[in-house]
Protein backbone atom coordinates (compact mmCIF):
# COMPACT_ATOMS: atom_id res chain seq x y z
CA UNK A 1 0.00 0.00 0.00
CA UNK A 2 1.45 3.64 -1.04
CA UNK A 3 1.34 5.92 1.96
CA UNK A 4 1.27 9.91 1.64
CA UNK A 5 5.10 9.91 2.68
CA UNK A 6 5.83 7.88 -0.20
CA UNK A 7 3.77 10.00 -2.83
CA UNK A 8 5.72 12.74 -1.61
CA UNK A 9 9.32 11.23 -1.54
CA UNK A 10 8.29 10.33 -5.40
CA UNK A 11 7.44 13.81 -6.25
CA UNK A 12 10.33 14.98 -4.93
CA UNK A 13 12.30 12.62 -6.45
CA UNK A 14 10.96 13.54 -9.81
CA UNK A 15 10.99 17.24 -9.71
CA UNK A 16 13.99 17.88 -6.73
CA UNK A 17 17.47 19.47 -7.27
CA UNK A 18 19.90 17.46 -5.78
CA UNK A 19 22.85 18.15 -3.78
CA UNK A 20 25.57 16.59 -1.83
CA UNK A 21 26.51 17.86 1.47
CA UNK A 22 29.92 16.91 2.87
CA UNK A 23 30.49 15.89 6.18
CA UNK A 24 30.20 18.48 9.16
CA UNK A 25 28.68 20.95 7.12
CA UNK A 26 24.78 22.44 7.36
CA UNK A 27 22.17 21.53 5.06
CA UNK A 28 19.86 24.26 6.92
CA UNK A 29 20.20 26.54 9.77
CA UNK A 30 17.93 28.27 12.49
CA UNK A 31 16.66 31.57 10.64
CA UNK A 32 16.88 30.34 7.12
CA UNK A 33 13.91 30.64 4.76
CA UNK A 34 12.23 27.58 4.16
CA UNK A 35 12.19 27.56 0.91
CA UNK A 36 11.21 24.30 0.23
CA UNK A 37 11.37 20.49 1.17
CA UNK A 38 14.08 18.33 1.37
CA UNK A 39 14.33 14.26 1.23
CA UNK A 40 17.56 12.80 2.35
CA UNK A 41 18.47 10.52 -0.42
CA UNK A 42 21.47 8.76 0.54
CA UNK A 43 23.72 9.72 4.29
CA UNK A 44 22.22 11.04 7.81
CA UNK A 45 21.29 14.49 8.90
CA UNK A 46 20.91 15.48 12.57
CA UNK A 47 17.56 17.72 13.68
CA UNK A 48 18.97 19.91 16.59
CA UNK A 49 18.10 23.55 18.16
CA UNK A 50 20.04 25.97 19.77
CA UNK A 51 18.39 26.34 23.63
CA UNK A 52 17.65 29.52 25.28
CA UNK A 53 20.58 29.04 27.22
CA UNK A 54 22.83 28.08 24.14
CA UNK A 55 23.33 24.80 24.24
CA UNK A 56 22.88 22.37 20.92
CA UNK A 57 20.03 20.12 21.67
CA UNK A 58 19.61 16.99 19.54
CA UNK A 59 15.88 16.35 18.75
CA UNK A 60 15.93 13.60 15.84
CA UNK A 61 18.32 11.98 13.13
CA UNK A 62 17.02 11.52 9.64
CA UNK A 63 18.06 9.03 7.18
CA UNK A 64 17.50 7.65 3.76
CA UNK A 65 13.88 8.30 2.83
CA UNK A 66 13.42 11.39 5.39
CA UNK A 67 11.09 14.71 4.03
CA UNK A 68 12.32 17.63 5.85
CA UNK A 69 10.98 20.30 6.08
CA UNK A 70 7.47 20.27 4.83
CA UNK A 71 5.72 22.79 7.26
CA UNK A 72 7.59 25.34 5.11
CA UNK A 73 5.19 23.74 2.38
CA UNK A 74 2.04 23.64 4.29
CA UNK A 75 2.40 27.10 5.75
CA UNK A 76 3.27 29.22 2.98
CA UNK A 77 3.82 32.44 5.03
CA UNK A 78 6.62 34.43 3.42
CA UNK A 79 8.27 34.85 6.28
CA UNK A 80 8.50 31.50 7.36
CA UNK A 81 12.00 30.59 8.96
CA UNK A 82 13.56 27.55 9.39
CA UNK A 83 13.18 26.57 13.48
CA UNK A 84 15.95 23.94 13.67
CA UNK A 85 19.35 23.15 12.37
CA UNK A 86 20.77 20.39 10.31
CA UNK A 87 24.43 19.34 10.65
CA UNK A 88 25.53 16.71 8.49
CA UNK A 89 27.87 13.77 10.54
CA UNK A 90 28.93 12.05 7.12
CA UNK A 91 28.44 12.99 3.28
CA UNK A 92 24.59 13.24 2.69
CA UNK A 93 22.76 13.28 -0.71
CA UNK A 94 19.37 15.52 -0.87
CA UNK A 95 16.68 16.35 -2.77
CA UNK A 96 15.08 19.66 -2.63
CA UNK A 97 12.03 20.91 -3.98
CA UNK A 98 11.02 24.55 -3.26
CA UNK A 99 7.67 25.54 -2.58
CA UNK A 100 5.86 27.51 -4.89
CA UNK A 101 6.68 30.99 -3.25
CA UNK A 102 10.07 30.06 -4.43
Amino acid sequence: MTTPADLTAERIRAAGHRRTYPARSFIFHEGDDSGGVLLIDQGLARIDRTSPSGRIVLLDLASEGRVLGELGVIDDSPALRRSRRSPTPSPTTCLRRPSARC
